[in-house]
């Protein structure tokens, strides 16, 4: 197989990935494939794995593909969790992204954009973050899971006040980790709350 660089690689994984499945395995093959840590499916899926997985990725070096490269309007997965990623901007352009799954990372911000109304689930369980601010245009919203993390009473108000403002019954956790107890929220966030659950969602936290 001819050898290929990294912008060779990358340049076809933004532009034809998700339309044409690349075939990661004879990709792994050449020495100059730099990453063993983006996998890619036939669904528009994209699957960013762990350090050391799967097995048939080249090991001996990698290149770590930033989510804002992920700018392909067909992608409709980003599953990016156990990767030790500590910030992260999500392109605008996914108009048809449902899922965005960055749990068990090192995340202290998180930016989704305003554009995304398709998103149907936001996970973004077991890290660091103190504040993640939601948007109202999110109706489409089924769930978003911040457990575990470490959101302040002033950052489950920026996730609460958005999500109850958008009309959809959102299911949201902010239980475990060190978000801020119940007993601490501000009085929009707790003004939120009681919206989202007339809406016909449901808000788990830490008593």
């Amino acid at each position: 197989m001819a050898q290929r660089t990294k912008a060779y690689f990358l340049s076809k994984f933004i532009t034809n990935y998700i339309v044409q499945h690349q075939d990661m395995t004879d990709l792994a093959d050449s020495a100059l494939f730099y990453s063993d840590d983006v996998g890619c499916d036939t669904s528009g899926a994209v699957y960013i794995y762990p350090l050391g997985a799967p097995s048939y990725y080249n090991a001996s070096s990698r290149f770590l593909l930033k989510l804002p490269l992920l700018n392909n309007p067909a992608i409709s997965d980003i599953i990016a969790n156990t990767n030790n990623l500590s910030s992260e901007s999500i392109s605008p352009l996914l108009v048809n992204l449902v899922q965005l799954d960055l749990s068990v990372n090192n995340l202290s911000s998180v930016i989704i954009p305003a554009s995304l109304v398709s998103l149907q689930t936001i996970v973004l369980t077991t890290n660091v973050l103190t504040d993640f601010i939601a948007q109202s245009t999110w109706v489409s919203l089924w769930s978003v899971f911040l457990n575990d993390c470490a959101l302040t009473s002033l950052g489950i108000e920026h996730t609460l006040v958005p999500l109850a403002a958008s009309g959809a019954g959102v299911a949201v956790d902010v239980s475990s980790g060190s978000n801020a107890s119940h007993a601490t929220w501000t009085a929009a966030a707790l003004s939120a709350e009681t919206t989202i659950g007339a809406n016909g969602g449901s808000v788990i936290f830490n008593p």
